[in-house]
């Protein structure tokens, strides 16, 4: 038999050698079997990849689920800090417009004080003013009288 071709030895008396043919035959079932374990085996490993893929899939759908929640999460705490952040410039804002109209008012009360200050220490320097020519003239008055005093004028004593 000319197995590549799978040509048999014909016999004399009519027919194919019944060993080739058998041998033939058996060789064809052991390749039939090869194939059917390597088409089990496959299948099984084509279940088993479609098993892992399926689960690969559920965890990235679990995965990009997470990542969904945690953007949701981060855009849900940055929309709470800011405004957060504006709550807190506005009170800062409303503490310093505060303390600004403390300040306006305290300078405005310091300012009335001053002026009042400088009125009574403009009074006071009038009265010392007017004071201290009096007591010059007294004491021009005085000299004059010890004047007249020493000359003998007008001393009786």
């Amino acid at each position: 038999m000319d197995e590549q071709k799978g040509n048999f030895k014909t016999q004399v008396f009519g027919g194919f050698d019944r060993h080739d043919v058998i041998e033939y035959i058996e060789k064809l079932a052991a390749q039939r079997n090869a194939y059917q374990k390597e088409r089990d085996d496959l299948t099984a490993l084509n279940e088993e990849l479609a098993g892992a893929k399926s689960a690969l899939e559920a965890e990235l759908e679990q995965v990009k689920e997470e990542l969904r929640s945690a953007v949701d999460g981060a855009q849900a705490a940055r929309r709470e800090a800011a405004e957060k952040a504006l709550s807190v410039v506005g009170e800062a804002r409303q503490a310093c417009a505060a303390v600004r109209a403390d300040v306006e008012e305290s300078a405005r009360k310091v300012r009335a004080e001053l002026t009042v200050t400088a009125e009574a220490i403009g009074g006071i320097t009038a009265s010392l003013d007017a004071a201290d020519q009096r007591f010059q003239a007294i004491a021009a008055e005085i000299s004059a009288s010890r004047g007249e005093d020493e000359d003998g004028e007008e001393n009786d004593g």
